[in-house]
């Protein structure tokens, strides 16, 4: 049985207003509610800048304890999901789909799908991202080679890059092919979520996100939040001059020696400025 739930689309025009919303949603709830969260962010380092976002809004307003949802990746969110299911008989990780993969690619070369490239096991991996990727966006195997397939077809005879695509594609097709298993629509069936709210800035939705999130959400709402009117961070650069616009530096260790003075020598004319308010 699938759970009634609201879902929502929140629109944001900047990062910061961004920031501002993921914060509230982190945050909003009784500390049952939140301890129940999940949210989906994109990386352990992401998780890890959300986490002391919430610790930092909530000792700066006093509190002596802060509640934070489960932060996680992805994968991490399918791991949990798994543990908590009733019966769980554990899942294939990530590793073993890698070997899995592995095998069909080598299966694929036998048949005669041979790539324009050698198989390496940091390939396996992108194979990898990439089949789920396609999986993700609801685009079958079959529509992905019709498409790619019927674009390069059109230039080989003159482009000699159109033809290791070409080979490319049909290999990874032939992989994909002997690979394959179904992949779940997890947040649209998946029973005791009582809420989902997708949140994204207006640039990324007009890139075609909206369009593939109304495919995958077609009952999502739409909420637009403003932007907060603080001014953006700015970018600090050269001293405007006609002909040099840039910092010239031998190599990047050179390159980040000299950021690390300037930020020094930065903070010592602009004490009031904290150091953490900086990035490179």
């Amino acid at each position: 049985m699938i759970t009634p739930r609201a879902t929502r689309l929140i629109r944001v025009p900047d990062l910061a207003t961004c920031r501002r919303v993921v914060l509230g949603l982190c945050a909003d709830g009784s500390v049952a509610a939140i301890r129940r969260r999940a949210v989906i962010v994109p990386s352990q380092a992401a998780a890890e800048q959300v986490r002391r976002s919430l610790e930092a809004c909530a000792f700066g307003s006093g509190q002596l304890a802060v509640v934070v949802p489960h932060l996680l990746t992805r994968d991490e969110w399918m791991d949990r999901l798994e543990e908590g299911r009733a019966g769980s008989r554990g899942v294939v990780s990530r590793l073993e789909r890698e070997v899995l993969l592995g095998v069909a690619a080598r299966s694929a070369i036998d048949a005669g799908a041979v790539p324009p490239f050698t198989i390496r096991p940091g390939l396996v991996s992108e194979m990898l991202a990439f089949y789920d990727g396609l999986r993700r966006h609801m685009r079958s195997i079959d529509a992905f080679e019709r498409v790619v397939v019927e674009e390069l077809s059109r230039a080989v005879d003159s482009d000699r890059g159109a033809v290791r695509m070409l080979d490319q594609t049909r290999f990874l097709v032939a992989a994909f092919r002997d690979y394959e298993a179904p992949d779940f629509d997890l947040l649209t069936r998946l029973p005791g979520l009582n809420r989902l709210d997708v949140v994204a800035t207006e640039a990324v939705l007009a890139s075609g996100f909206e369009q593939r999130v109304r495919v995958w959400l077609p009952e999502i709402a739409d909420v637009k939040e403003t932007a907060d009117g603080a001014a953006p961070p700015r970018l600090v650069a050269p001293p405007a001059s006609e002909t040099e616009l840039f910092w010239r530096y031998r190599d990047r260790e050179e390159e980040l020696a000299a950021t690390i003075r300037r930020i020094k020598r930065a903070g010592r004319l602009a004490p009031h400025v904290a150091l953490s308010r900086t990035a490179v």
